[in-house]
């Protein structure tokens, strides 16, 4: 965060100062006293299950010089010694937000919200590697993706930033849409409608609804860009819209061309390299490497230094929204040959002779067959997979998993393992459908046997992937089998 006086917080925050020196300054901003530094502006947020004002000596005693509050007569704030600022809100978490809005239309930049089911945060980055060629560009702070991640994200940039890219999470109708109330996007990226938070929203149709508020205040000068392989983002009418809709399909062009009002991005001869990257070619209107309608024909050739075919798709729309926001896509692909995604997402590490692929960071039905399919484009002594479950998929939850097992049958993978009661249905889909010279399958009650059992089950020379929803934990073993490296063997 740039420099500002409690004052300014005050001010943009919708409160007040109520002790201490309003000139005095911040110059970053947590709502983790864990995480606060020397001048930080420490936000007091009141959760579910714990209270930020219990936190405010934790915060001055690592370096806060401005706290937010709003409970005055908390013992932490009426023990507070003399030093520190309090701008004293409503309600911390509406603070926060309100002073993020305020500050980001100080800081006049373009904005690209990324939002779907899958591939948020690796399209995030791969769009913030493609702007980057061109553009001073920012993006959020690791996964700060929510009501209280987003403004925090957005208190990072600078105003020597030309363009940001934001990626906006959901876990319930109207998030996104305040989210966008706050940030308010130029441009919007959707990856897919998929099943994660079915749970919660009851159908892919609401599911859909809710990502689409990330346009609901869309424009004519405003630009949405789809997955248009998606069934339910393929069927969007560009002539209903009243902002500019731009499609990424697969396959090559059929006769036609596209429908009135929208723009089509087409990705052709897709070759998974498996741990290399992924090759691909981009046919963009109007646009390749000879002139005219066969600069169209001919595409421009893409080598994605990140695993996953899938991921193919998710470049592709990064490098259709550089280019709609006025960057070349010549540059736009050299800045996107350059990406590297957060961590824990296809990420390639060694341990003990083996190579790990650490994708533990996320899973969804379709992403975990397109890792296996990874894997299986691999090379190895062994290919492994190390699978747990997946989350938020609601009463399908259990065909959801055996049918990655079915899937998994079917490839050129010498072990499948599966942790815990989740995985063991991945397990039970492959046991079904394996035929002869299928997969090895074998069921584990938890990660941390994988870890006791790791020297008897894997051996130099394999290639394991690790894939599983976040709340699994899977990376805790690959750090494990890290940190063992050859002793593993010992």
């Amino acid at each position: 965060m740039e420099r500002l006086t409690a004052a300014e917080i005050a001010e943009k925050s919708g409160g007040r100062v109520i002790l201490g020196d309003p000139g005095r300054t911040a110059s970053g901003v947590e709502t983790d006293s864990r995480k606060v530094g020397e001048g930080y502006l420490f936000v007091a947020l009141k959760g579910t299950v714990t209270d930020g004002h219990r936190f405010i000596g934790k915060a001055l005693s690592a370096g806060a010089s401005v706290i937010m509050v709003s409970d005055p007569d908390a013992p932490e704030v009426r023990e507070l010694p003399d030093g520190p600022a309090v701008v004293l809100v409503d309600d911390t978490l509406l603070g926060l937000q309100t002073l993020a809005e305020k500050y980001l239309e100080e800081r006049p930049m373009l904005k690209i919200a990324v939002t779907g089911s899958v591939g948020k945060t690796s399209t995030r980055d791969l769009l913030h590697a493609a702007l980057s060629a061109g553009f001073r560009t920012g993006k959020n702070k690791a996964n700060y993706n929510s009501s209280t991640g987003l403004p925090l994200t957005l208190l990072e940039l600078t105003g020597d930033m030309e363009a940001a890219v934001l990626e906006m999470g959901m876990e319930s109708a109207g998030e996104i849409r305040r989210l966008c109330e706050i940030a308010k996007p130029d441009m919007a990226v959707i990856t897919n409608i998929g099943i994660s938070h079915i749970e919660r929203l009851g159908s892919r149709e609401n599911i859909r609804l809710a990502k689409m508020e990330v346009a609901e205040r869309f424009g004519p000068d405003n630009v949405l860009i789809v997955n248009g392989d998606d069934d339910m983002l393929g069927a969007l009418n560009g002539e209903e819209l009243p902002y500019r809709l731009i499609k990424v399909v697969t396959g090559e062009p059929g006769s036609g061309g596209p429908a009135p009002g929208e723009t089509v991005y087409r990705i052709t001869d897709i070759r998974d390299r498996g741990m290399e990257g992924v090759d691909f070619r981009l046919l963009a209107p109007g646009e390749g490497p000879g002139g005219g309608a066969a600069r169209e024909a001919a595409g421009f050739p893409v080598h994605l230094p990140v695993p996953g075919a899938h991921n193919a798709m998710n470049a592709s729309l990064a490098l259709a929204a550089a280019h709609a926001a006025g960057l070349s896509l010549a540059d736009a692909i050299r800045g996107i040959e350059q990406a590297e995604l957060t961590g824990g997402r296809l990420k390639i590490v060694s341990a003990g002779g083996m190579t790990l692929i650490d994708d533990s960071y996320n899973a969804a039905p379709d992403s975990m067959i397109s890792a296996l399919r990874t894997l299986s484009n691999s090379e190895g002594a062994r290919r492994i997979a190390v699978l747990a479950g997946m989350n938020e998929l609601g009463s399908g939850s259990r065909e959801e998993h055996r049918k990655v097992g079915r899937e998994a049958a079917g490839m050129p993978v010498d072990l499948l393992i599966t942790i815990g009661e989740k995985g063991g249905d991945i397990a039970d889909g492959a046991l079904e459908a394996r035929t002869a010279g299928g997969p090895e399958v074998m069921k584990l009650v938890s990660k941390d046997e994988l870890i006791r059992r790791a020297a008897e089950l894997l051996r130099p020379g394999d290639t394991v992937l690790f894939k599983a929803s976040r709340s699994f934990a899977l990376e805790e073993a690959v750090k494990a089998l890290i940190d063992k490296g050859n002793g593993l063997w010992a």
